[in-house]
């Protein structure tokens, strides 16, 4: 028998999975917090002189690299449970970059369904 747990509101919960279903992650998200450390990574090291040269170096626009790059300013443990895949449900990119990120962790965890600690 596969069995997960998850922490919600505080309590724990079992999950019984299905045989052979294996945890599923929200793999677009994954991809997009990888593209925004390696991105920040290029313009770091001086492969793109800002945002604008960036966006044209990856053939996107400017905007859509903004969002991206938002996604570093997420407090650890919130990038942590993404990892995991033990993220709230609902938890995607579009939540995340629909308005600008708190630098405030707590109101990270707080707006986007994390336990607060």
């Amino acid at each position: 028998m596969n069995v997960d747990s998850k922490r919600i509101d505080g309590h724990r919960h079992l999950v019984i999975l299905a045989p052979g279903a294996e945890r599923l992650k929200q793999t677009s998200l994954l991809r997009a917090i990888q593209k925004s450390r390696q991105w920040t990574d290029m313009l770091i090291n001086g492969e793109a002189d800002n945002v604008t040269d960036l966006a044209e170096k990856l053939g996107h626009k400017p905007s859509y690299v903004t969002r991206i790059l938002s996604l570093n300013n997420l407090a650890p443990d919130i990038v942590e449970s993404i990892l995991a895949g033990i993220e709230p449900d609902g938890l995607s990119i579009a939540k995340l970059t629909e308005q600008p990120i708190p630098e405030d962790w707590n109101e990270q965890r707080r707006l986007y369904g994390f336990p607060m600690r």
